[in-house]
């Protein structure tokens, strides 16, 4: 059987997948594609399927801050990259110089697969700060303030205590809460509420939907510690308050179920 159009093919796809041929080498790879056999065009879309994949996967993991591999490690990472596509055609011209398309398509695949994964050239992402952390270093902030929480009527505010804490500067904040019972948020969830002095109109700010469950927990404390999401500015908050919605919250609170305020000082 003559191989040498389906080798000839799977060159141009590699190439393909790296987005390197031009409108000649794009035509030639269209006419070879058409007189393929059933065989070898089921092999040539394997090809392209797995040469699509590699190339996406070495895209979305290479870092911008890996450092330049040494010759050694590059030569073992072309090497590794041969054999994994294998094949004749891919076991000659392995050297960097004048790579063929196919060869190039091993070498990235290679360095996706080993030199993040052993030689550890990207670095893994930073876990998210613990909300009750954050929280502690915005307190550290002179333009940070804190409001304690006073609870209402309401039979679920009974024995609760705890604060937010706000940052207008960098419109960030936190609710930190001791005996507030967990909800179900299949039934409801809690929704903040920020009453903004620098906004026109009567309606409060949504300061984000939350379930309790979800709280970061301070070890030390037990208190439950929650960020808080305004969807806009805040300019001047003056009152802060939590209720109780359905799941997903609202947009205009009815306070049918109003747990907790926190007035902000008079400036």
């Amino acid at each position: 059987m003559n191989t040498q159009p389906l080798d000839r093919v799977i060159d141009l796809l590699a190439g393909a997948s790296a987005g390197g041929l031009d409108a000649a080498e794009r035509q030639e790879l269209e006419s070879l594609l058409s007189r393929l056999s059933p065989a070898d065009r089921a092999l040539a879309d394997a090809a392209a399927a797995d040469f699509n994949r590699l190339s996406g996967a070495t895209i979305a993991n290479w870092s911008v801050e890996a450092k330049p591999l040494a010759p050694d490690v590059r030569a073992r990472l072309l090497a590794k990259g041969v054999e994994t596509i294998g094949g004749p055609a891919a076991r000659t011209n392995t050297t960097a110089p004048g790579m063929r398309p196919r060869e190039m398509v091993a070498w990235l695949t290679a360095a996706a697969s080993l030199a993040f994964a052993i030689f550890t050239l990207k670095k893994p992402p930073a876990p998210p700060e613990p909300a009750y952390l954050a929280r502690t270093e915005l307190l550290q902030q002179a333009e940070t303030q804190t409001v304690a929480w006073s609870t209402t009527e309401d039979k679920d505010a009974k024995g609760v205590s705890g604060d937010i804490v706000w940052n207008g500067k960098e419109q960030r904040g936190f609710m930190r809460f001791q005996g507030l019972a967990a909800n179900d948020p299949r039934v409801q969830q809690y929704q903040l509420w920020i009453f903004d002095k620098g906004r026109e109109g009567e309606f409060p700010v949504d300061g984000g939907v939350f379930d309790l469950a979800n709280a970061s927990r301070d070890p030390k404390t037990g208190d439950l510690v929650v960020p808080v999401q305004p969807k806009l500015l805040v300019k001047d908050p003056a009152l802060f308050a939590v209720t109780l919605e359905i799941p997903g919250g609202v947009v205009v609170t009815k306070k049918e179920r109003l747990l907790l305020l926190a007035k902000a000082p008079e400036k």
